[in-house]
């Protein structure tokens, strides 16, 4: 336990309340002791205390509170960033009696309330393997914890199928878990996934959004994938914000429709957040595939989306031999939103791009794909995107006009001599000069 982590707690248990560091990097860490491997690295330091929200905020008058879950707080001590969370729980799911008939409720929300033990706050963890807790005294685990951590297995503390039921998004968390994790989901609790998944229906595809990236992300994202395509969830329904209205649409129809061999591609890849807009982009088939499937989750920036697009419809560009070729194709790829957000968009793209060139196509050798690289920076540096970047004071009729020959040129002008030269070649004077 870093020494960070063991101030706060020190605060804490000086002031007359309990607190634990809990969290994904605590689950790792006792993962890594027992294992003597590591999962994947993270910085998610989080400590659980029974003070109160209005407690934390006395302790820590800088704590900024969550909006979506007011127990929850970001915190920057000792050089270092955590989470803070009062001990809560969280209820997604109510019955009550309306005219004789019992009426079931699914929030998408949670209400949300204190609760006093780390053993009753666990339980809105869900899964054992994440049921784990530290402080001077040592580990606090839920019952079945240190079991399931021990043998790679992802099970539910209730051991019972109505966590699905009382909040399908879990369905999706478990997977998510595995991508992480890369431990297995238990036979009974896949059972119990596969029986509840068609609730995820009442659940907002936003959520859904959120947990389908999460699964990217992870390491073992195929592992995850494969297991999802098996039993079916990507058929499953969620609910869709069209306008005003709510439809219940199939969570990803194209990749359960597909073999599941389409998924093999991310082998190649080191998964992390740095490449999940890459595998995104090779999922789909078409951009307009891709924009049906994704555009119903509202969970990817509009940077992030127009990236997606970008790759799907550019996977080939890295390719061209010749300079001018390329950059040409390169111009030629610029959409509207590409156009407003500058070179440094584009060189962003490019880069996405040539990664999935350098790990994807296997019919060039490790020296041929560093020479189309580097080119690809080359081109990069020659700022193929005119328009905007031509910083030249000279009206926009010629700027328009230069495009083309620029595009074209094979000795590009950089230096202010070559730029002048350049006008001079056809003709353009610089703004103010008689």
């Amino acid at each position: 336990m870093q020494e960070s982590i063991k101030a706060i707690l020190a605060i804490f248990t000086n002031m007359g309340f309990k607190a634990y560091y809990t969290g994904k990097k605590c689950r790792n860490d006792y993962y890594s002791a027992i294992h003597k491997e590591a999962l994947n690295r993270t910085m998610d330091i989080r400590i659980v205390t029974n003070a109160s929200p209005e407690n934390i905020v006395k302790i820590f008058p800088h704590a900024i509170q969550h909006e979506e879950d007011k127990m929850i707080f970001d915190v920057e001590f000792a050089n270092a960033k955590f989470v803070l969370e009062s001990f809560h729980k969280q209820t997604y799911y109510f019955e009550k009696e309306e005219n004789g008939k019992t009426v079931e409720e699914f929030l998408s929300v949670p209400v949300v309330e204190v609760v006093n033990s780390i053993e009753e706050d666990f339980e809105r963890k869900i899964f054992n393997v994440e049921c784990i807790a530290m402080n001077e005294d040592g580990f606090a685990f839920a019952k079945k914890t240190e079991e399931d951590i021990k043998s790679k297995t992802i099970r539910t503390i209730q051991g019972t199928k109505d966590v699905f039921y009382h909040y399908p998004v879990r369905c999706l968390q478990a997977f998510a878990l595995m991508a992480e994790t890369g431990f297995d989901i238990d036979k009974q609790v896949l059972k119990d996934i596969k029986s509840t998944m068609r609730y995820m229906r009442f659940m907002p595809s936003e959520q859904i959004g959120v947990e389908l990236r999460n699964v990217m992300r992870g390491k073992f994202a195929l592992k995850a994938l494969r297991a999802m395509h098996k039993i079916g969830i990507l058929n499953s329904r969620c609910l869709v914000q069209k306008g005003e209205e709510q439809e219940k649409e199939k969570i990803l129809f194209s990749l359960h429709s597909s073999d599941i061999s389409k998924f093999d591609i991310i082998s190649k890849f080191r998964v992390n957040n740095d490449v999940e807009l890459e595998l995104w982009a090779l999922m789909f088939d078409d951009a307009k595939t891709a924009t049906e499937e994704l555009e119903k989750f509202h969970c990817f920036s509009e940077e992030e989306f127009n990236t997606i697009l970008w790759l799907i419809n550019n996977k080939h560009i890295v390719k061209k031999a010749d300079d001018i070729q390329l950059r040409n194709d390169i111009y030629n790829s610029l959409g509207s939103f590409e156009k407003t957000q500058g070179i440094h968009h584009l060189k962003k793209l490019i880069l996405h791009a040539n990664h999935i060139f350098k790990v994807v196509d296997d019919n060039y050798s490790k020296e041929e794909k560093n020479e189309i690289a580097n080119k690809m920076l080359y081109n990069i540096c020659c700022r193929p995107y005119f328009v905007n970047q031509l910083t030249w004071k000279i009206s926009q009729a010629d700027k328009e006009m230069l495009i083309e020959k620029l595009l074209n040129e094979k000795v590009y002008p950089f230096e202010e001599k070559d730029i002048d030269a350049f006008l001079d070649k056809y003709n353009c004077k610089k703004l103010g000069d008689k």
